[in-house]
């Protein structure tokens, strides 16, 4: 009787343990459970994802977040970029910042417990190919309104033909890198009469004064189209993009349309209202002696000419650099104010 009750105990034993060796089993965690979201915000630069972390395995879903990279399946040891997105379980957000433009990127969203890291799907996109940008001119972006000047009744526009045989205007741009310029928009307000024709140009600014010709594109008279609505303003677009690797000078060379004749033979380019310019002079304009001399220190026309070049960087390629100008978007719109004689003579 005692031997039974020892197989009894034994067997007792050896099943409590199976159980408790197989209650602990069930009870183990496991990875998190996470899918990747859908990319949304693709720009040239910056595209966004995230995911959804469905379970948290048995265990506290201590970080989450998506890596990329232009290789398919990317880690957390591997990849490109890394943005974390706090910690549980539920849905998140991630930026991916610092792209390069036409580069076809792979991410997938994470998340990590005590037990690994799980990851979502591979998702891919393809970042924006870049895009040009309107260069705004001297304090464009914060001036008042727009006005087109002109020196007195009958005497001819500031920025344009007048009674003082002026034969060029323009605008510097002082910059910080090299360009590609591809045309400009001239916010013309005054055009009469039809015949001869305008040369939009580019000058080297580089040494402080102006230098020679870098770019130029000759239109029809008879092509302008004058507006006081700047989405209207005509675009010059160069026949081949030009390079400026320093300060430039964008301007028009009107001589080609004969000389000044009121109400007959006229041309008005649009700039900023009078102390707008912050003192900058940036505004020249190229008189009947071929000198080139600031409207704001020698004259108190204090503006910026409306030209706006469209350009990019140099070292980026773009696909939309001839596009049509009324397809790109428009600079920044000045609510525009008449014409207005200033009230400095001209000397």
């Amino acid at each position: 009787m005692k031997k039974s009750k020892r197989y009894v105990f034994f067997s007792l034993a050896l099943a409590g343990f199976v159980l408790f060796f197989t209650t602990s089993c069930d009870d183990s965690a496991n990875p998190p459970s996470v899918t990747t979201a859908e990319v949304s915000g693709i720009t040239s630069t910056e595209a966004a994802s995230g995911g959804n972390v469905t379970a948290d395995g048995g265990d506290a879903v201590i970080g989450r977040g998506i890596v990329w990279g232009t290789s398919s399946n990317p880690s957390i040891e591997d990849n490109e970029g890394q943005r974390a997105s706090g910690s549980g379980v539920g849905e998140f957000t991630s930026a991916m910042t610092g792209l390069t433009p036409g580069t076809n990127y792979h991410v997938r969203a994470y998340a990590t417990n005590s037990e690994g890291t799980s990851y979502g799907e591979n998702l891919g996109f393809t970042t924006d190919e870049p895009e040009p940008e309107y260069l705004s001119p001297g304090n464009w972006d914060n001036a008042t309104s727009a006005v087109n000047y002109n020196w007195g009744a009958g005497e001819g526009f500031i920025f344009g033909t007048n009674i003082y045989n002026d034969k060029a205007y323009g605008q510097i741009f002082n910059i910080s890198q090299s360009y590609e310029i591809y045309g400009a928009v001239y916010w013309i307000g005054v055009r009469r009469g039809t015949t001869g024709n305008i040369d939009f140009k580019i000058w080297n600014y580089s040494g402080g004064q102006v230098g020679q010709v870098l770019g130029s594109k000759s239109i029809p008279v008879a092509d302008i189209t004058p507006t006081v609505q700047l989405a209207d303003a005509i675009y010059v677009e160069f026949d081949e993009p030009v390079v400026v690797t320093g300060n430039f000078l964008i301007g028009a060379d009107f001589t080609g349309m004969g000389a000044y004749v009121e109400g007959e033979n006229e041309l008005g380019n649009i700039s900023s209202e009078i102390g707008d310019g912050l003192g900058a002079n940036l505004a020249l304009v190229l008189e009947a002696n071929d000198q080139w001399v600031s409207v704001g220190a020698d004259y108190n026309v204090d503006v910026d000419i409306a030209i706006f070049p469209w350009a990019m960087a140099t070292g980026k390629t773009s696909a939309i650099k001839s596009a049509p100008i009324h397809d790109r978007p428009v600079p920044a719109h000045l609510p525009f104010v008449g014409s207005s004689p200033v009230s400095s003579p001209r000397r």
